[in-house]
């Protein structure tokens, strides 16, 4: 197998953020089939949402055009509803209405998407959406291999942008409410006023980082982000990088590499002293087009689920308004992967792993790992045994544990062992 595609658990919010810039650049897809005049809900007053919350990103299953069983993920960070493999698509034989172009992450090489028109995208509790996708030649994320569970699309905001949103992140319920039905809520939930632009929430903000200046920001609401943060480091002068990070080609999609940074920054300040220390933090530099974009949302930042699902969230997208209720994680700490290994599932089943980057300087770049390298074993058993959650949440471990593998490399098997520390 050829080792390629995306290199960072953080590249993939980078792509999707990308994508989406593009997409709207071109105007490719019509909202208006989702209006306030179309009843979502079908006369209830609210209705229930199962989800899992698997690698930190909601997933819903739902049916396209009443058909076809796949898994989307909910994101209030894009616009539209995407499909990934067009694969899909064309078993059922969905009617492409025109191709597009849209810029690879190095603003260079074309690569192409379809738009189709008036699909269904049935969701549990009796929801029907039926609106505009875009559907991708090929599938530029590859999010299976970096999340470990299958996943085939992106469910957009837009199409709940006439109601009340709430996510029970711990019961893994999503509850729909029609504005008429929503009764504030009750207990320690705190308000914080929302800018709605594009169906996408934005919330303000303050971070302190470790030249200590408090800097105010504005931070994209984004449950289609498995990250805590991400700070565009350009967009304000006091918003610099930290020295102590990860660095490197961090993401490789769409015709380009993304040059990403990660660390921490000491202080994230949400409204209503909801406040967290040490949080981990993305940091990306963005060019000329990607400020011109990124200004036009007015944002500094992504604000990801790795924080979001400390709270239970309610978004009411017509009030503008976001209420967070503290949860019993409120303040764990925030945990990052300890081993320098970037691992990635394969397979039919994705129970197969392969080490897809080694970060220069880490315990697994000292135990001699390289990109390629298939893992056979984990601490004596074999790896069927573990799926990549699992996998990704032992290297998080404490400073000092001691982890061995087995892993293969052109044929030859060979025992690696390494301890885990902060790399940053």
């Amino acid at each position: 197998m050829t080792v390629n595609g995306l290199k960072a658990r953080m590249s993939a919010n980078i792509i999707k953020r990308w994508i989406i810039f593009f997409i709207l650049t071109l105007g490719a897809l019509r909202s208006d089939a989702q209006n306030i005049d179309f009843d979502l809900l079908q006369g209830q007053p609210s209705v229930k949402i199962p989800f899992e919350l698997k690698h930190n990103f909601i997933v819903i299953n739902v049916r396209l055009n009443g058909i076809l069983p796949l898994h989307f993920i909910f994101d209030t960070g894009a616009q539209y509803t995407l499909l990934f493999k067009r694969e899909y698509a064309d078993i059922l034989r969905i009617p492409y209405v025109r191709r597009i172009p849209i810029l690879g992450a190095d603003l260079s090489q074309q690569l192409y998407a379809w738009v189709a028109q008036n699909i269904t995208v049935d969701i549990p509790g009796r929801l029907r959406v039926r609106n505009d996708i875009l559907i991708f030649e090929e599938d530029y994320f590859k999010l299976d291999e970096l999340t470990g569970i299958f996943i085939d699309g992106i469910l957009g905001g837009d199409a709940f942008k006439h109601y009340v949103i709430q996510i029970d992140y711990r019961k893994q319920i999503m509850t729909l409410t029609r504005p008429s039905a929503f009764e504030l809520p009750k207990g320690n939930y705190r308000s914080i006023p929302l800018a709605i632009k594009d169906a996408k929430p934005l919330l303000p903000a303050s971070v302190v980082l470790e030249n200590n200046i408090r800097v105010p920001v504005t931070l994209l609401m984004d449950t289609g982000s498995g990250i805590p943060l991400l700070i565009y480091a350009s967009t304000h002068p006091d918003l610099s990088i930290p020295e102590k990070t990860i660095v490197g080609q961090l993401g490789k999609g769409l015709g380009g590499y993304l040059e990403g940074y990660m660390g921490r920054i000491k202080v994230l300040e949400l409204p209503q002293e909801l406040t967290f220390n040490n949080v981990v933090t993305s940091f990306q530099k963005l060019d000329t087009i990607g400020h011109a974009v990124n200004l036009s949302y007015n944002r500094n930042g992504i604000l990801g689920n790795q924080v979001l699902r400390r709270f239970n969230v309610i978004v009411d997208y017509p009030d503008s308004t976001l209420y967070l209720k503290p949860g019993r994680n409120y303040k764990q700490k925030f945990k990052y992967d300890r081993s320098g290994l970037i691992i990635f599932a394969i397979g039919h089943d994705l129970k197969e792993f392969y080490v897809n980057t080694v970060i220069p300087g880490s315990p697994a770049d000292e135990a001699g790992f390289e990109e390629g390298d298939l893992i056979r074993k984990i601490r004596g058993l074999p790896v069927s045994l573990f799926d990549l959650s699992s996998i990704n949440r032992m290297l998080m471990k404490r400073q000092g544990k001691k982890i061995k593998m087995v892993i293969e490399r052109d044929g030859v098997r060979m025992d690696k062992t390494f301890r885990l520390r902060d790399l940053f």
